[in-house]
């Protein structure tokens, strides 16, 4: 049986979790215009076929949300966890490429903290900068989880 692969997008706001989620499924679904706020304030999840494999994505608000409160952003976390029902493979961390700020590790403990002692042993990240060519280079990474 191939049950699809479920990942949850996690970081700070406009660190391109949304760009991220929209690679990954080879698809314009997560709104990532730049602007002066940020535009993911609730959990998003969709899905598509990826080399032959269903994959779902939710797109979360950053962790330490400059809109959202901290209970709010609690809120959104478990709503991400209940849309990748039974739960997800991985969570994503997103950060900006060349960048692991103190900020970027509390908002490990934070997730931690509110999903639940020992759910990150190992934590996945990954970089995104936009570039040309991503789409195909996360496709490639994906294929390579897939074994």
């Amino acid at each position: 049986m191939n049950c699809p692969l479920r990942v949850v997008l996690v970081g700070q706001e406009r660190v391109g979790k949304s760009s991220a989620g929209n690679t990954i499924l080879g698809k314009e679904t997560f709104d990532c215009r730049f602007t002066m706020t940020p535009l993911t304030l609730t959990s998003q999840e969709d899905s598509a076929m990826v080399l032959g494999r269903r994959v779902s994505v939710v797109d979360t608000p950053g962790l330490f949300s400059s809109q959202l409160s901290e209970g709010q952003v609690k809120a959104e976390l478990e709503r991400a966890v209940e849309l990748s029902s039974p739960g997800p493979h991985v969570f994503l961390l997103c950060v900006q490429l060349g960048r692991f700020t103190e900020q970027e590790r509390k908002g490990l403990q934070m997730l931690e903290k509110i999903l639940c002692p020992g759910v990150l042993p190992l934590p996945c990240f990954l970089c995104f900068s936009g570039g040309v060519g991503s789409r195909r280079r996360s496709h490639h990474r994906l294929s390579k989880m897939n074994e």
